[in-house]
């Protein structure tokens, strides 16, 4: 099914390089030309190549043990084990008890240097193999015994007869079914359908252990391994894009953890082939940076997150403390990726306690409690000193970084409880159909809490009415809206609902991979799902800037859409400066720039019109003051341009997810929601974002420009709106601050040409 690695696609792939913008163009080999073209970001699919060209030569190692353990990392484990280590100690216990693979483990480790305690845990082994006789027909954790007998085996081999090895191979093929499932595989069976959708593959590892431990002793087991990983599977399909992004962001929309780690580290341990902590396609590891820059040591929740007012993702938005459970399981089981980083280490020994088992294999939303102790035994360095990251330096640990295959970045003051944070993103069309949303050039602002949020929340378990027809939208999210007057309810996105002015409906389920749903459906062969570009990212112990190019992202109604987001430091507080040039097909399309709030702004100048009192107003402003929740933090806005504008307020009861067109309509969130989302958080439900600003462009011209500088600071602090100022003529704008602290801070970009921010603070703090 894979074309040779020399194979040429028929048409060759060009794109930009996505941080400088430089035309660059490629031909790359990859094993989804068969299907038609391929399109994306060279660097990643050159990524990709890379992948593909050592999948082409998978080959399962023929020594043991294979899965987890290899003869290669045995001996740093084992350092490691010293008698008072805790998850050494664990481990004895349970083998002592009877438990399958932590013997097996015993086994393995001390297989050559303590052959009495090997011997004694490879007879509970043996005895549990020869003896255990699982109906595989009977339910799923029969079918989980049965693999887990065979990862013993694996672990085990070494001790074992050729009597016994014989014997043991043919009784767990039988259990593991090997030969019925590479009869379908060769009649045509394939496991695949939505590799955008992590619910769909991510799971249950384990039913590829004993493919990886009979390989080469039992026919068709290395066969089924490989088949799992062809481009059009969703294993392989998934693979490739975790190469192509290769930065630890997620691609399914929320986060929920290193997920596929579980895969890559069985495929590492017995191939080779490293996804894992690779330098060039090492997804997983990096996916521990992701989340520690989106911590939150205070509050003690990941922030920025698309999650939910419960159940498999709520709990990481909205939750409040550290000893959320599903909070302190996602860390062990991504940052235990990293315990080597002594941020990392620190985030294990002081929130999640221990690496999860999860990081091993995903059982539905559980793992294997058999692991819990041998994932630390295994991943975990207890001698790597551990380091608060809420105590470093910019210079130990920048307060920024770029993930450039998700097209994401985060901006801190610090990594203290205190710091301001901005998330920004960018990507690609992709995963949109599931739990990714139809924005692009976004960001958001967080300190104490949420400040400038997506707005509205993911009502899993409740119909997902706001998760579909109002959070996924553009509507929801700080962009910009493009609104044709004669189409006022388009772009229609899921289920045909209405998100005027927003970003097109571009969906996609696969990587790469053709399925039932069509050619289309697969990213890499859609040219137009990649629509966004980061132009330029920059980090300094001062500032931080990053440069958005999304025009094609709204295509039949823009030429231009670039935003320049520049951050600066002030201590813990910071200025954050949002400057947009727009520029639309048609002069008299409507351009509208938002910023949700989650609590109502106070907004200086006279109201203009009233379209509902106290919900929907219309203001002659150009500045703003609004609170987060907690009231520990507040947020203030200067609008610069355009200088011939409006600006609504709207939100409020009846009025939180308001979404316009031709038929008005505020889209609801349960009492049921509500009711989960304080009791997760400890605080008010309207977290979740139930205002917004819409500053409105009201010249008819096809170019405009939007500049706003907002302010992140404590609750007490107070900014004169006189202290901000511009300066501009026909090819650059000026931002002028004046502050006490930092004296006169002057940023500078472009109004045509090539993007490009330059920054001067006059004193460093």
């Amino acid at each position: 099914m894979l074309l040779a690695l020399l194979v040429r696609p028929k048409n060759p792939v060009s794109g930009k390089d996505q941080v400088n913008g430089e035309e660059k163009s490629a031909s790359i080999a990859i094993d989804a030309a068969q299907d038609g073209p391929v399109f994306g970001d060279p660097q990643g699919l050159q990524r990709v190549q890379k992948l593909e060209s050592q999948l082409h030569q998978l080959k399962i190692r023929e020594d043991h043990p294979r899965i987890f353990l290899t003869k290669e990392n045995i001996p740093e484990i084992v350092k490691k084990l010293t008698p008072f280590n805790p998850a050494w100690q664990a481990i004895f216990k349970k083998a002592d008890s009877g438990d399958l693979i932590n013997a097996a483990f015993v086994y393995a480790a001390l297989e050559n240097t303590d052959p009495l305690a090997a011997r004694t845990a490879l007879g509970i082994v043996k005895k549990i193999l020869f003896e255990k006789e699982p109906d595989i027909d009977k339910n799923w954790a029969q079918e989980k015994d049965a693999a887990v007998m065979a990862l013993a085996f694996d672990w085990v081999y070494n001790g074992l007869t050729e009597q016994e090895r014989t014997q043991l191979a043919q009784k767990l093929a039988r259990l593991n079914r090997i030969g019925e499932r590479a009869r379908k595989i060769r009649s045509g069976f394939k496991e695949m359908f939505e590799t955008f959708h992590r619910e769909e593959w991510v799971f249950n590892s384990w039913r590829a252990w004993p493919e990886i431990a009979l390989a080469h002793h039992v026919p068709d087991a290395e066969f089924n391994y490989k088949a799992r990983w062809d481009h059009n599977w969703y294993y392989g399909d998934a693979a490739r894009m975790y190469a192509y992004a290769a930065d630890g962001t997620p691609f399914e929309g929320y986060y929920m953890g290193a997920d596929g780690c579980d895969w890559f580290l069985a495929l590492k341990s017995a191939t080779g082939i490293n996804l894992v902590d690779d330098p060039q396609i090492g997804w997983c590891r990096s996916a521990a940076f992701y989340m520690l820059y989106r911590l939150d040591f205070g509050l003690g929740r990941e922030i920025f997150h698309k999650g939910a007012f419960i159940g498999n993702a709520g709990v990481l938005s909205y939750s409040k403390g550290i000893s959320s459970w599903k909070f302190m399981e996602f860390l062990g089981r991504t940052l235990g990726l990293a315990s080597d980083n002594p941020y990392c280490k620190w985030g294990i020994n002081n929130i999640s306690k221990d690496i999860s088992s999860w990081i091993m294999t995903t059982t539905g939303y559980a793992g294997l409690e058999e692991l819990e102790h041998i994932a630390n035994a295994i991943y975990d360095h207890p001698l790597q000193p551990a380091k608060n990251p809420q105590t470093a330096s910019y210079e130990e640990l920048p307060y920024a970084r770029f993930f450039p295959g998700g097209k994401e970045a985060v901006m801190r003051t610090s990594f203290r409880p205190e710091s301001t944070c901005v998330g920004f993103t960018s990507k690609n069309a992709y995963t949109m159909t599931s739990h990714s949303d139809f924005d692009v050039n976004t960001f958001m602002i967080y300190k104490r809490g949420n400040l400038v949020p997506d707005s509205g929340v993911y009502d899993a378990y409740e119909g997902q009415y706001n998760y579909f027809q109002y959070q996924k939208n553009t509507t929801a999210h700080n962009d910009i809206l493009i609104i044709d007057p004669s189409r006022p309810d388009e772009p229609r996105k899921l289920g045909g609902k209405p998100d005027p002015g927003g970003i097109e409906l571009i969906s996609k389920r696969t990587f790469g991979a053709v399925n039932n749903r069509g050619f289309k459906d697969a990213f890499l062969h859609d040219a137009r799902a990649h629509w966004t570009q980061v132009l330029d990212f920059k980090t300094t112990k001062g500032h931080d800037y990053i440069i958005g190019d999304a025009a094609k992202a709204y295509s039949s109604r823009l030429n231009e859409y670039i935003r320049h987001l520049v951050f600066i430091r002030k201590g813990d507080n910071a200025y954050i400066i949002v400057f947009d040039r727009v520029e639309a097909k048609n002069k008299n399309f409507i351009k509208k720039w938002l910023l949700h709030l989650v609590s109502e702004p106070k907004l200086n100048g006279r109201i203009l019109r009233s379209k509902v009192p106290g919900h929907y107003e219309i203001y002659d402003s150009d500045f703003l003051v609004a609170a987060n929740v907690f009231n520990t933090a507040k947020l203030y806005n200067k609008t610069l341009l355009p200088g011939h504008r409006t600006v609504s307020k709207i939100g409020g009861e009846g009025f939180e997810f308001w979404v316009e067109g031709s038929h008005p309509k505020n889209i609801s969130i349960s009492e049921k929601v509500k009711e989960g989302i304080e009791k997760n958080s400890g605080g008010p439900w309207q977290e979740v974002g139930t205002w917004r600003v819409e500053v409105t462009a009201l010249d008819k011209k096809k170019r405009d420009y939007f500049l706003n500088v907002l302010y992140a600071t404590d609750i007490g602090d107070t900014l004169n709106p006189d202290n901000i100022s511009m300066r501009e003529n026909d090819n650059e704008v000026e931002v002028l601050i004046n502050d006490q602290q930092l004296g006169t801070v002057s940023v500078t970009m472009p109004k045509t040409g090539k993007p490009e921010v330059k920054v001067n603070v006059q004193h460093s703090i």
